[in-house]
């Protein structure tokens, strides 16, 4: 499934499209939700993406930055 629209491809850092990697990974519904609220909380903005801002900001209020 491709998670990002095509109208976010270009917003992505130095324009690299990412790669499908095909990874044979089964997850549990339990690791799908803890992602998808990994995700909303770095999806600060609400945007569908998350990018370089938000990771930091994600980071800062770690105290990881």
């Amino acid at each position: 499934e491709h998670i990002m629209s095509q109208s976010n491809e270009n917003n992505l850092v130095g324009g690299t499209r990412p790669q499908n990697l095909s990874l044979p990974i089964e997850l549990s519904a339990e690791q799908i939700q803890d992602f998808q609220a990994a995700f909303s909380i770095m999806d600060t903005q609400s945007k569908g993406f998350v990018g370089a801002e938000d990771i930091i900001q994600v980071a800062e209020a770690a105290g990881i930055v």
